[in-house]
């Protein structure tokens, strides 16, 4: 709860039939959404994935895990290098949840959750901010910062191992409807 607020990172949708319903599925990478190479090469790393709850879990745990060294180093370069593996594990984890919840949502819940999902990605930051500033103050940067990223870490982990349908959460895309066929023209002489 409470990492950088201001991304610079653009997605853009990669389409997929899910029976007759078309899931867009948000892609990591893209500056413009003409720009075809920049949208198919991070795209090629969520391809093929199947088990989708797992790489979410994993994608959390390393961006707990990266904010977590970052406090514990010293060094300019290598705090900002394992703040950019979290920025990155933080996109892939967004790509996950945006998906899932798009994917498994029933159409009746869909706006709803939704709705729940946008106020948790706009106001857990500011709380993550208000308890990282009241922490910070009571116990000290170090444990607020490394301490907090893994107990992240540990209840992300539990989580994911306790809801088993969660950890074996699979994604099966269904291929595109085929066109429909026309008739032979059997009848013309």
């Amino acid at each position: 709860m409470g990492l950088q607020r201001g991304r610079s990172s653009v997605c853009q949708g990669d389409v997929h039939h899910v029976g007759e319903i078309k899931v867009e599925r948000p892609v990591a990478g893209s500056h413009d959404a003409g720009d075809d190479t920049a949208g198919r090469a991070p795209s090629a790393l969520f391809k093929g994935v199947r088990r989708q709850g797992r790489a979410l879990a994993i994608a959390v745990t390393t961006w707990a895990a990266a904010i977590a060294l970052a406090g514990t180093v010293h060094h300019f370069l290598a705090a900002a290098a394992l703040l950019a593996a979290a920025g990155a594990a933080d996109l892939v984890s967004a790509v996950y949840r945006e998906t899932i919840l798009q994917t498994y949502a029933p159409d009746a819940m869909r706006g709803r959750l939704q709705g729940v999902f946008t106020v948790v990605v706009a106001g857990g930051p500011r709380l993550g901010d208000l308890r990282a500033g009241a922490m910070a103050s009571a116990t000290g940067l170090g444990v607020a910062w490394t301490g907090s990223s893994l107990l992240c870490m540990i209840v992300v982990i539990a989580g994911a191992l306790l809801v088993r349908p969660f950890w074996r959460c699979t994604v099966t895309l269904a291929q595109p409807p085929s066109p429909p066929t026309r008739p032979e023209a059997a009848h013309q002489p």
